[in-house]
């Protein structure tokens, strides 16, 4: 196997601290709480999430992932929660990438950007790539109106995310029906920055601890 940078594992869905300290106790280089779920699951309260954020060391990335559009809303919910990292769902209004720099100094910004092949995903991800700091490339219906929600769980195809990849020039991360099962394969088609995974090693509602560990097993065996 060729060697590929240390990839990065996002544990997305996380619901409580005691899930946020499990999943970075086992190696999990950030982790990601919603305020809005899109793709079904619990949405968190602004004083949940910022238990959630406050119960990890600074040097995690803390993912607050959100649907809400408006600059100052995007602001205002950055600043209450104390989360380091906005992960937007959908585009936003199109000053709200320069008012959450400037309103919220130190956050980085990440788009979540559906793969759909031969919907303009490399053109959307190169027009973004200026005004964030990182892509999450995720799974999408194929079917106009072009949303998460029908594939919740399942991959995409990865060579559009590899092009994504080989166009940009910030942090690209994988997502989208990952497991333990396809990780490896995931990692060498697209060759990501990092891989964010939730279904996969969650059981019954809750972070399941063989899941992770069988998951972020295969992350070192990958990562040199």
């Amino acid at each position: 196997m060729d060697v590929i940078h240390p990839v990065r594992v996002k544990v997305a869905c996380i619901r409580n601290p005691e899930e946020a300290r499990l999943a970075v106790s086992f190696g999990a280089a950030a982790i990601g709480m919603a305020a809005e779920c899109p793709g079904g699951g619990a949405d968190l309260t602004e004083d949940e999430i910022g238990a959630i954020a406050g119960s990890v060391p600074p040097n995690i990335g803390t993912f607050l992932l959100t649907t809400r559009r408006a600059a100052t809303d995007l602001a205002e919910l950055a600043r209450n929660t104390g989360a380091n990292t906005i992960q937007l769902w959908d585009e936003p209004e199109p000053d709200a990438y320069a008012h959450l720099r400037s309103a919220v100094p130190g956050l980085s910004i990440v788009q979540s950007l559906p793969v759909v092949a031969g919907a303009g995903t490399l053109e959307s991800a190169l027009y973004l790539a200026s005004r964030v700091d990182a892509l999450v490339l995720d799974s999408a219906h194929r079917v106009p109106p072009i949303r998460w929600e029908q594939q919740h769980g399942q991959t995409h195809d990865w060579r559009v995310s590899r092009r994504v990849v080989e166009a940009v020039d910030i942090p690209v991360i994988l997502s989208g029906g990952l497991t333990h099962h396809n990780v490896g394969d995931a990692i060498r088609a697209v060759r990501p920055y990092g891989v964010e995974v939730c279904s996969g090693v969650r059981r019954n509602g809750s972070l399941n601890t063989q899941l992770l560990v069988q998951f972020l097993e295969v992350m070192e065996r990958i990562s040199p």
